[in-house]
């Protein structure tokens, strides 16, 4: 059975589908092009090609008893933006960061209870999320991910993770310090694609974070629980593509001048 949950701002997680609410009717889990055309003789050419901005709507049931208080403390919840949508059907979790664009509340109804109408509108596509770890060793990388099991690179400083999208997807590498100078290079299918770098050191306990799943994409030095020490975007080579952006079959990114380092990848979907 499918199951939808909203994550907040804070990490908060609330379940749409329990006994005391329950979320139905959903739409607007598929897609709609919104391409630009322009009239070349008797035929119309695309000229801009895209999705139009998705938007979710279902309808939210709170059941007695304290309907009202259960209404409350969604619409709280939901203040704490962005949200980020999980959708699992039997093929697995995926997500989808949204905002709360309508919430439209009635009184109770002949069973007692509340029937709110929702309506979500997409900042994105929804993603699955995949991970590739090399921790330094010959045979120490290692994948895990939702689709595929986990493999071994066969040297340091190599990530390899498989996409089965075909949709541009944003990852985010990571290279552990200390480190001096870090390049990296992107394959896909056996075609260098990207290539990027900084001029300078991070330190020992640090780690460089190439960051490309959030806007504006950001090359930070962080420390081991994520908080920004220092921005170094401005020392990175901007001849360069710099972020990892992956595409449909084999990536490979490897990495001169670090070890230990990971790969979280966003696998865009149009739609699941």
């Amino acid at each position: 059975m499918r199951n939808f949950m909203l994550i907040n701002a804070d990490g908060e997680q609330y379940r749409l589908m329990t006994r005391q609410r329950f979320l139905y009717s959903p739409g607007g889990l598929g897609y709609e092009i919104d391409d630009t055309f322009a009239r070349l003789g008797t035929k119309y050419v695309p000229i801009e090609t895209g999705y139009a901005q998705g938007k979710i709507k279902g309808n939210l049931y709170f059941t007695q008893p304290n309907a009202y208080q259960k209404y409350y403390d969604f619409v709280r919840f939901c203040q704490k933006t962005p949200l980020t949508l999980a959708y699992t059907p039997d093929i697995g979790t995926f997500y989808r960061e949204c905002k709360i664009s309508q919430i439209d509340k009635t009184e109770l109804n002949q069973s007692a209870a509340l029937d709110v109408q929702v309506e979500l509108i997409a900042l994105g596509l929804w993603y699955r999320t995949a991970t590739a770890i090399n921790d330094g060793e010959q045979t120490g990388g290692k994948i895990y991910t939702y689709s595929y099991p986990y493999t071994y690179g066969e040297s340091a400083g190599v990530l390899r993770m498989q996409s089965g999208s075909y949709e541009d997807s944003p990852a985010k590498l990571t290279i552990f310090g200390p480190v001096t100078n870090p390049t990296w290079r992107h394959f896909v299918n056996g075609e260098e694609i990207a290539t990027g770098g900084i001029i300078g050191t991070v330190a020992e306990g640090l780690k460089l974070v190439i960051d490309a799943t959030q806007t504006p994409y950001t090359i930070t030095s962080q420390d081991s629980y994520g908080n920004i020490v220092t921005n170094l975007y401005e020392l990175s080579d901007f001849s360069t593509e710099r972020f990892i952006i992956l595409r449909h079959g084999s990536n490979v990114v490897t990495v001169e001048g670090g070890t230990q380092v990971m790969l979280e990848g966003r696998l865009s979907y149009a739609s699941v």
